[in-house]
């Protein structure tokens, strides 16, 4: 009884077990016929994908502007900051070894020292017998600053510095700049005047100075010292009268003076020359004396006498200038060198107004002198020097009339 108990329960279990194996299967069966739809679908998205990557690597990029940091950080701190890097060029792919920030040149300013006048000196041309001043002067040297104007002003006795304009047209700028000295001769002075001279410098920022460099404007304009003669220009001739006498129709006797003419020398060391007729006689018009520069004629004559009145004529300016017996002797001597620098150095100029000054321009007469027309029908005559007078020369160191 119980045998047969135990074999109807195996066999319930068995049949159990096969309904549940086929419930299983059946459920695989299903879940695979689903889920093969969506197997396909996602074979064909990865194909999509694949041919997706093809194309991009096929396809050209746009091209990016990689940004220089460095040069970003070099016009940042241009002046102040120096940036140093291991590598070339880097940017945000291409990192540098190192960075090192140190300090810069801060900032400089360029130097436009004055210009300096150390010399003046009083010259009598030989050639023209004409009177000028030879200036020389000094250009520091410059640093990052560019030479690009010189002024020459002159003021007489008391009077307001005017501008020289032809100093502009008679200097090389360039050449003065690189040679730094200035020489010129200033051939329009009068005389009886005491002159004054200074210079202006002008500069500019040289155009390679680095971008540090500045130039304040108190820079760019500089005034040099003021240097003036010691003594006023002298005159070329001077006439002491004791008699003069005009024509006299009674007698018949020329026109005549007796006195003294003082012509100024244009030797070294020597004031002036003295001219005395012989013993017993006297200049009468028509008189020449000086250098022979006009023509191949005295420079000066007598073009007229009147009762206590003598004309000289100069045929080289064609003016005259008249004396009388009270007048004061003018200076004819030339004034010392002028030594206007610190130092005392200098050699001295020429005599004669070479092609560096304005010496070929037509010079300025005293403002005292005046034409005088009477008797110019005997100016470009061979007058006929008679007497023949005697010439003294006044020694060195005297200066004045006797």
């Amino acid at each position: 009884m119980a045998d047969g108990s135990e074999n109807k329960m195996a066999l319930h279990i068995d049949k159990i077990a096969y309904g549940a194996g086929g419930v299983f299967g059946l459920v695989v069966l299903v879940l695979a016929f689903m889920s093969g739809g969506e197997l396909a679908g996602l074979r064909k998205d990865i194909e999509g994908v694949k041919a997706g990557v093809e194309d991009a690597r096929s396809a050209r990029l746009p091209e990016r502007e990689i940004p220089n940091i460095e040069r970003v950080l070099r016009t940042q701190w241009p002046d102040t900051v120096k940036v140093r890097t291991a590598t070339h060029e880097w940017g945000v792919e291409r990192i540098p070894g190192f960075i090192l920030f140190e300090e810069g040149p801060g900032t400089s300013y360029a130097q436009h020292p004055a210009p300096v006048i150390t010399e003046l000196k009083c010259i009598r041309s030989t050639k023209k017998f004409r009177v000028g001043v030879a200036l020389t002067a000094e250009l520091p040297e410059r640093s990052n600053a560019d030479l690009v104007g010189l002024k020459l002003l002159r003021k007489d006795d008391e009077g307001d510095f005017e501008e020289l304009e032809r100093f502009a047209s008679k200097v090389d700028l360039e050449q003065i700049a690189e040679m730094g000295e200035i020489k010129f001769v200033d051939g329009r002075v009068r005389p009886g005047k005491t002159y004054t001279y200074k210079l202006v410098s002008m500069a500019e920022l040289a155009s390679g100075a680095k971008s540090h460099i500045q130039m304040p404007e108190d820079e760019k304009v500089k005034e040099s010292n003021e240097c003036t003669l010691p003594g006023p220009i002298p005159f070329d001739v001077f006439v002491r009268i004791v008699t003069a006498r005009p024509f006299d129709p009674a007698t018949g006797k020329e026109a005549h003076f007796i006195g003294t003419i003082y012509l100024a020398s244009t030797e070294p060391g020597a004031d002036f020359v003295e001219i005395k007729p012989a013993s017993g006689q006297s200049f009468e018009r028509g008189y020449s004396f000086g250098p022979k520069i006009v023509r191949g004629k005295p420079l000066f004559e007598v073009s007229k006498i009147d009762t206590n009145l003598v004309t000289i004529r100069n045929r080289g300016t064609k003016k005259s200038k008249t004396f009388t017996p009270s007048q004061e002797p003018p200076p004819l001597t030339l004034p010392d060198t002028t030594d206007c620098s610190d130092s005392g150095g200098g050699d001295e100029g020429e005599d004669d107004m070479g092609a560096e000054g304005a010496a070929g321009d037509d010079e300025d007469e005293s403002e005292d002198e005046s034409e005088d027309d009477k008797g110019d029908a005997a100016a470009d005559e061979d007058a006929e020097e008679k007497p023949k007078p005697k010439k003294k020369k006044k020694k060195s160191g005297g200066g004045g009339f006797r």
